[in-house]
């Protein structure tokens, strides 16, 4: 309630690899059941719940500048399986978490209120509701000081 979200959708011909963007503790992961509805921008004007629909992992991690944060995985359609690969406890940035096997997908980030500011190339084209690319490693925001 009043944090902030960052949906991060990949196609078929993206890395479908996902790693943590801050260090910190992450906890196990939880698997939620669901469908396989598909991800795109189409399916969520038809169905705009649908992340609550599709089966997802769920991990929280604390950190010590974002405070504690919800990382999903949600399978779209055509993905078999989401697959971690991380153990729990003590993890870094770009460190990998884990993959997506076959298709697209999405991933889901949802921050406490007042913890992160995302960048403004980002709110300005989700404003104009264009996607934008976000390479591997690549920032996506700064601690909210």
């Amino acid at each position: 309630h009043g944090g902030s979200a960052c949906i991060v959708r990949l196609a078929p011909y993206d890395y479908h690899r996902f790693h943590f963007p801050i260090e910190g503790q992450a906890g196990s992961p939880k698997d939620i059941d669901g469908r396989y509805y598909l991800v795109n921008q189409l399916a969520l004007s038809i169905k705009p719940d649908l992340f609550a629909h599709n089966k997802r992992v769920v991990t929280y991690v604390e950190t010590e500048k974002f405070g504690r944060f919800a990382y999903i995985e949600v399978s779209g359609f055509a993905v078999g399986r989401i697959i971690q690969t991380y153990t729990s406890g003590a993890v870094r940035r770009g460190q990998e978490k884990g993959y997506f096997q076959f298709g697209g997908s999405t991933l889901v980030l949802l921050f406490e209120p007042d913890k992160i500011i995302f960048d403004q190339d980002l709110i300005n084209n989700t404003q104009s509701n264009i996607e934008v690319q976000v390479q591997t490693g690549t920032q996506i925001g700064t601690q909210r000081i």
